[in-house]
Formats: structure tokens, C-alpha cells, sequence
């Protein structure tokens, strides 16, 4: 109960929820004007936030508007403070901007004087009254620094800002240490938008311990809204059974037949399953809500699988002395990680990605028996120096034929293989456009054309799990490899794609080059089959004298 003036600044400080739904009108889903109540996920948050929250949530549950009003609450009754709200594009912050206004101009009567208007801009609003102002803006729009003093901040789909860690960074250095309950409140709300991110990572640490935010995972089944009443199914998915024994008091046929109907209108889009859209939209665990968002290009569902059979390497070191008489030395700051030896007549695909300058130099070992991943080597070398590495591991895995992207620095690789005449180096045919002749070169040639190629090749090998792959680090390279609003296939905004790469064409070229029984091989099965038959007819003549006593 606020008897005073005092008593209604100390509630603002403390608990801006009791202001909110005492004298805040909200436009409802129904165009409606009504109070503002607060719904059951907006009271869960509420009672578990702190100074620094970060909001993971699916779409449209309300905390873009609870967020802003309670900003609005300190605006009005919060002496010489600063709120700021950061959206990600300017028609979001547009939006945001008009929420605030709404929330001004219906005041009620003991609220209303506290609000004298400054001058306004269409991104700042002033309060007079309280010496408080409150800006709106998008993010990159305006630096915050060491300078500025914010006390209250919003950031809105930080997930999807550009440069976002940059931007979040100078936000944060200009909030002071607080001395008291509700001086400062700065909240990340956001749907997710893929993995490897700044928010991705961020939300990795903050679930760690290893950060001041503390995340909080809105899901939906909570919100009142989304079921459908009185529903009732008889027979359930598997996925279904799964949520079910995921969330038991909560997934029951009433929200199941909200999932069911909004699936139902739902079209694929991009090569995902309704279901996969819906996924991204109304996530049902942290690990749907990263994995479905950002427009993923490899399938989800199998990449879940690959995560989970991922496996440690054997051995972890360097490939030390000169061919063929190599050495390892194990370190776990080795460049090379073995999942399988060589096997004595096995035969393999070395694929192979220069980095630029001070960019990592990745090689994937493939065997061309199996179709698995055996080896990987990743390191910050120059050009000249991974042709020698590439070298030692050929020859460590039986002269395997070495395809290299011969892109930019590559050419140099491919030039000191050459130099220390490796005996298996995968040639190219190209067509020279004048004459029409056809010319052999060294080396793998990337371009518009063969770039969806070999992606395509192994995003099939994926989706049909034909190739192998325990190696985590290629396996979290496929997750964050996005196909971009412009359609160019990459890694998404912080992320690596050497590795994809460098798979991908492994396993193209492989399809060109396929395994073959050499005689050795043959000789090997027929002697196998002698002694198999022989053994065999051993135990017949045992039987057979047992059976004539």
C-alpha cells in the first residue's frame, strides 16, 4: 500500500511491478485497451530477477513490454536516471519507442505529475520533473562509453545486433556499481539466433557460473495463452512422449494441440519441416532454442545425433622426423588429433584448407574404406610450412592422396608439396575459355559453382548419416554454419568454417576417387578364406571320426 510520496519512489526502486499494475494500460492481442496485469511467465521471471538478467525466450510472450514498463516506472519516479533500451533494427525500435508513448499518455492522474516532458527527439524522451531521461535507439546507432552513465538498460534481440559484443561492451562500462536495491537493472531479451554467437557464448558462461547475468529460459508451456482448452489426444508421437516425460505436469494435451494446430499452418521453408520451423520459433529447451534459429544449413536433427556419438581423439601430438620415418610426440597442444591409426593396407583422402596470413591451416583425414573422419589437423601456420605438415601426414597414412584448396595462400602449399614431390596430389581439369583446351592443375579450385557442390555432397552425407564424423570440432563448425539472409553459405557473425570446408571437399573428391581393392587386399580375403575353410574342414573331420565311433 503506497500511503505517500516517499513510499511510491521507494516501490518504484523496489517493486515497479505494484505501480505497473496499478496504473498502466496495455493494448492487449485483441486491439484491446486494458490494465496491465502481469502473465504467469512475466511473474516467474519478476520474482527470480537480479541486477543483470539475460532472457532466452520464444516468441511473443510479452517481456519486450514488461521490460519497458518497468523502465518507464523509473523514468517517472527515478531522480537523474538514465534508461536506455538497444533494439536491433530501427522498425523494432520504432515499435519499442511507440510502447513507451503509450504507456506516457495514459497515465493516470497520480502518476501523470510526475511527468513534465523535455524537449523530445525521436529517440529521446526528457522528463523535467524528475531530471530523468530515457533513450530509445538501434544498436550501433549511438557509442555509449566510459562518458555516459546508464543506470537502466534493455537490450532487444541482442542476439541478431551487429557487432553486438562491441556495442553490449561500452553499455556495460558506463553502468556504475549499485549501492542499493533497483539503483541499476540491465536485461538481455532475446530469441535465439544460433550457436557460437556473442550471445550464444555469453549464455554458455552465464550458465557456467562465470558471469554476472543470470539466465533465465522462458518456456512457453508456461503461458497461459498457448493451449488450446478442452483438447484432448488419444494417440501421441514419439516426440510427444518425450516432451511429455520432459515436462509432465506441464506438456499435456492442451499445450500438445497448440504445437499440433500452429505446425498445421506452417509451411517447409528452406528445406526445414514445419516442425523444425516451429521449433525455431516456440523452442522447447535451450538446446532447440540455439540449434533451430540462425538458418542452420546442415540438418539439426542429425547434427544432435553427431553431437552426442562425438568421441575423444586416441591421441592428441605432433608428427615429428622426416618420411616415411615419422614419429609422434603426444602433447595436448598437439596440431593433430588421431581417432584411428593407419591401418596397414588402408587407403585414405587428405582434404585441406590454407588459412590467411595468421588464419588457421585445418586438414581432414578421411578413410576412403568407411567414409570416416580418422584424423584432423588444425593449427596457426604460414602457407609454406602446412605444405611440409601435409607432407608427414601422407606419408604417415599411407602416401594418402593430399587435395588442397588452391584458393589465395594455397597455392603455396600445393607449390612445397610439390617442392618435396609427394607422390599422390589431386589434379583438377580446367577448360581454358579461349581455345577450349582442357589443362590439368594441382589442387581443389573453390568457386560460386563448386562451393554448393561439395556443401550440398556433405550436407547429404549428414542428413543420411553416411559419413563418419567424431571430431566435436568439425561437428560445432556444422552447427554454426549458416545460409545468410543474401543466400552465401559460411560460418555465422564470429564463428569458423575452415574445417567444413576442408571436409567437404574430402569427401567430394572421395566420391571421384573411391576405395579399391588392391592386390594385396585381394590376396589377403582369398588367403583369409583358405584359412577360414581349412579350419573348417578340420572340425568336419573331427565330427565325422566322433560320429564312426
Amino acid at each position: 500500500m503506497i500511503k505517500n510520496q516517499e513510499d511510491l519512489f521507494k516501490t518504484a526502486l523496489e517493486d515497479p511491478r505494484y505501480i505497473i499494475e496499478s496504473g498502466f494500460w496495455v493494448v492487449n492481442k485483441d486491439k484491446d485497451v486494458v490494465p496491465f496485469v502481469f502473465n504467469n511467465l512475466q511473474n516467474e521471471f519478476y520474482d527470480q530477477r537480479s541486477e543483470y538478467d539475460d532472457i532466452l525466450k520464444a516468441s511473443q510472450l510479452g517481456f519486450s513490454t514488461m521490460i519497458l514498463a518497468i523502465l518507464t516506472v523509473k523514468f517517472l519516479l527515478v531522480p537523474n536516471s538514465w534508461s536506455v533500451c538497444i533494439s536491433h533494427e530501427a522498425e523494432a525500435t520504432k515499435r519499442l519507442f511507440e510502447k513507451v508513448n503509450f504507456f506516457l499518455t495514459h497515465l493516470p492522474s497520480w502518476l501523470q505529475r510526475y511527468y513534465t516532458p523535455d524537449e523530445e527527439s525521436s529517440r529521446e524522451l526528457g522528463n523535467k520533473s524528475m531530471r530523468s531521461k530515457f533513450y530509445i535507439g538501434t544498436a550501433g546507432a549511438r557509442a555509449f562509453g566510459r562518458g555516459d552513465t546508464i543506470h537502466y538498460a534493455h537490450l532487444s534481440e541482442i542476439s541478431r545486433w551487429t557487432d553486438s559484443g562491441r556495442i553490449a561492451t561500452g553499455i556495460l562500462r558506463a553502468v556504475p556499481q549499485s549501492k542499493k536495491q533497483g539503483d541499476i537493472w540491465i536485461v538481455k531479451e532475446t530469441t535465439a539466433n544460433g550457436q557460437g554467437n556473442y550471445h550464444h557464448t555469453e549464455w554458455q558462461r552465464e550458465k557456467d557460473g562465470a558471469s554476472k547475468f543470470m539466465p533465465f529460459f522462458a518456456l512457453w508451456l508456461k503461458h497461459e495463452e498457448y493451449r488450446v482448452k478442452n483438447a484432448k489426444i488419444d494417440e501421441w508421437t514419439d516426440e510427444e512422449v518425450y516432451y511429455q516425460k520432459l515436462y509432465p505436469n506441464l506438456f499435456t494435451s492442451e499445450t500438445a494441440a497448440f504445437r499440433r494446430n500452429q505446425i498445421s499452418i506452417l509451411s517447409s521453408e528452406e528445406g526445414y519441416t514445419p516442425e523444425e520451423m516451429f521449433k525455431q520459433e516456440f523452442p522447447l529447451t535451450e538446446e532447440e532454442a540455439f540449434l533451430f534459429s540462425g538458418n542452420p544449413y546442415f540438418p539439426v536433427e542429425q547434427l544432435k545425433e553427431y553431437d552426442t556419438e562425438a568421441e575423444d581423439p586416441i591421441l592428441i601430438g605432433n608428427l615429428n622426423g622426416v618420411p616415411p620415418n615419422q614419429v609422434i610426440d603426444e602433447t595436448n597442444r598437439g596440431w593433430l588429433k588421431i581417432y584411428e591409426m593407419p591401418e596397414e593396407d588402408g587407403q585414405y583422402i587428405i582434404s585441406a584448407d590454407t588459412g590467411q596470413f595468421s588464419d588457421r591451416c585445418v586438414a581432414t583425414v578421411i578413410n576412403k574404406k568407411d567414409w570416416a573422419v580418422v584424423a584432423k589437423f588444425r593449427a596457426r601456420i604460414r602457407s609454406n610450412q602446412f605444405g611440409t605438415e601435409l607432407n608427414k601426414l601422407g606419408y604417415f597414412y599411407n602416401k594418402a592422396l593430399i587435395v588442397i584448396e588452391a584458393n589465395n595462400m594455397g597455392q603455396s602449399t600445393v607449390d612445397r608439396l610439390i617442392e618435396l614431390n609427394y607422390p599422390q596430389l589431386y589434379m583438377r581439369q580446367r577448360v581454358n575459355k579461349k581455345d577450349k583446351r582442357i589443362t590439368n592443375e594441382y589442387g581443389w579450385w573453390t568457386d560460386g559453382k563448386t562451393k554448393p557442390l561439395v556443401l550440398g555432397y556433405l550436407h547429404d552425407l549428414v542428413r543420411t548419416r553416411q559419413a563418419i564424423i567424431p571430431d566435436k570440432d568439425i561437428i560445432g563448425e556444422m552447427k554454426t554454419f549458416v545460409r545468410t539472409e543474401e543466400g552465401k553459405l559460411e560460418a555465422s557473425e564470429g564463428n569458423f568454417d575452415d574445417c567444413v570446408i576442408a571436409t567437404a571437399i574430402g569427401y567430394f573428391v572421395l566420391k571421384q576417387h573411391p576405395y579399391t581393392k588392391t592386390k594385396t587386399t585381394e590376396l589377403k580375403q582369398i588367403v583369409n578364406k583358405v584359412r577360414k575353410f581349412k579350419k573348417l574342414r578340420t572340425v568336419s573331420k573331427r565330427i565325422n571320426l566322433r560320429w564312426r565311433r
